[in-house]
């Protein structure tokens, strides 16, 4: 399967294009971005294409992996929907449940693969640990941090669309996916907002159990990613730190390739449940708005 990248900033250059380039399921092909200087390392290191128009990227592959800003993603993707290319979409898809489910649907009419790029949930470390709490009855809840300092002197995190949506919407998912894979769906959220851009989060799972997150990016000198689930089976802990993020997205791409090959094309990280996560944070988003007074 052929596949292109959208995106040629840092984390497209340090994590997609890597694991891009070490998964023997697809073939890098190339790269699009808005500035095409950002292509050339890319360009250098892997020895692909950087395509001068998108539509070339599009008509060139069989598959599209993104790493843009969630609205910029949104609607890109919805194009290379419509054109019948596979996605692999970061988190969140989108920044509004409409046009979550505007994508979804896509998807859906054109009978495509689509992998979310949760990244714990692909890394193989944390995936075995997901699958061993899962496997495991008897929880009762889970508690969680989710800190990080993306806006310090020389961060590459440091970019417009975080400083206006902060770590609910760019960290946040991360978190709702590790707990919702431990604990199964997520059937209700409550949000309240603290200092900066923390939110503490506190989720209700169709099993009975409860879990909470505290999630920021603004946490000056502060990077801490850690779950605890407890229960009769007693406690649990795990560490997002120790997460390889280039492993995870040749993981992840590997696993797209599978699903374009099937006829059936659900995954625990799927469009649909992208669209799940995208609708619980507009959710949690309302009742931080509601708490500050915005309108």
């Amino acid at each position: 399967m052929r596949i292109g990248l959208i995106g040629n900033g840092y984390w497209a250059r340090v994590t997609h294009a890597a694991g891009l380039h070490r998964q023997p399921a697809v073939t890098f092909a190339g790269v699009w971005g808005r500035d095409p200087a950002k292509s050339d390392p890319i360009v250098a290191e892997y020895g692909v294409t950087a395509y001068a128009e998108l539509q070339d990227l599009f008509d060139d592959v069989d598959a599209v992996a993104f790493s843009v800003p969630p609205q910029v993603q949104a609607e890109l993707a919805l194009t290379a929907a419509r054109q019948g290319k596979h996605l692999l979409l970061e988190k969140p898809i989108a920044l509004s449940g409409e046009s979550a489910r505007r994508l979804e649907a896509a998807v859906s009419d054109n009978d495509l693969a689509c992998l979310v790029f949760f990244t714990s949930r692909f890394d193989p470390g944390m995936r075995a640990w997901v699958e061993q709490v899962a496997a495991t009855s008897g929880w009762d809840g889970a508690s969680g941090l989710w800190l990080g300092s993306a806006f310090g002197a020389g961060s590459p995190f440091d970019t417009p669309w975080r400083h206006e949506q902060g770590g609910l919407w760019d960290v946040a998912p991360h978190a709702l996916s590790l707990v919702a894979g431990c604990l199964g769906p997520i059937t209700d959220i409550v949000a309240r907002p603290g200092p900066r851009d923390l939110v503490q989060l506190l989720m209700q799972h169709r099993s009975g159990a409860v879990s909470s997150y505290a999630v920021s990016i603004d946490t000056p000198g502060v990077c801490r990613n850690n779950l605890v689930i407890w229960g009769d089976s007693g406690a649990r802990e795990a560490s997002a730190a120790t997460v390889d993020p280039p492993a995870a997205l040749a993981a992840a791409a590997g696993e797209l390739a599978q699903l374009a090959a099937r006829q059936v094309r659900e995954h625990p990280c799927g469009v649909r449940f992208g669209r799940e996560v995208v609708e619980l944070l507009e959710r949690a988003q309302a009742q931080l708005n509601g708490a500050s007074g915005s309108p």
